[in-house]
């Protein structure tokens, strides 16, 4: 009797050991699959920021590029029409 009660204590107490190992794997898994999608997470968050901050410098170089453009325009324009009136006049279709 007491072979079969030790037994039984021995087979309840594998089985206690068996579940708590599978707790702490899935509690471990958890945990790394967490910090993948955190780590994911961020990588795209500091992509979209990067991409916005690109887009915007390009926006910025372009805008800075016209407006220079238009300046130089306007220089030539009027360095035109104080040289030569009459080329002033051609140049405005008068």
């Amino acid at each position: 009797m007491i072979i079969i009660i030790i037994i039984i204590i021995i087979i309840i107490i594998i089985i206690i050991i068996i579940i708590i190992i599978i707790i702490i794997i899935i509690i471990i898994i958890s945990i790394i699959i967490i910090i993948i999608i955190i780590i994911i997470i961020i990588i795209i968050i500091i992509i979209i920021i990067i991409i916005i901050i690109i887009i915007i410098t390009i926006i910025i170089i372009i805008i800075i590029i016209i407006i220079i453009i238009i300046i130089i325009i306007i220089i030539i324009i009027i360095i035109i029409i104080i040289l030569d009136p009459l080329t002033g006049l051609v140049v405005f279709g008068k």
